[in-house]
């Protein structure tokens, strides 16, 4: 239930700059609305603002709204939805969804 409400509050989020609210970006299609973006990278890559390694194994994309950054890890072998705070990357919170609670819970059995 968590991360359908996650979901559904993320898929909903007003389109604005800096915003990648869902899948494919503001408006499903891939573009970005940010202005004055590179036309092509630089021959080194683009400057890491910074990187984390406290997701865990991860399958999945992210979405960013209001300064944070929603996504979905791997954590001690339960999965999560985990937000963080999109200028330093820090954890805000993480949480398994309740179907994943009571599997890990069964397994530990």
């Amino acid at each position: 239930m968590a991360l359908l409400l996650v979901t559904h509050l993320i898929g909903n989020a007003p389109a604005q700059s800096g915003n990648w609210p869902m899948w494919r970006g503001p408006n499903g299609d891939g573009i970005s609305l940010d202005k004055g973006l590179l036309n092509e990278w630089p021959k080194e890559g683009p400057k890491a603002t910074w990187q984390i390694d406290t997701v865990g194994v991860g399958y999945s994309s992210i979405s960013v709204s209001e300064g944070r950054i929603f996504t979905m890890g791997d954590l001690n072998g339960v999965e999560h939805v985990i937000a963080l705070k999109e200028s330093d990357g820090s954890v805000l919170w993480a949480v398994a969804p309740s179907s994943a609670r009571l599997q890990a819970a069964s397994q530990a059995r």
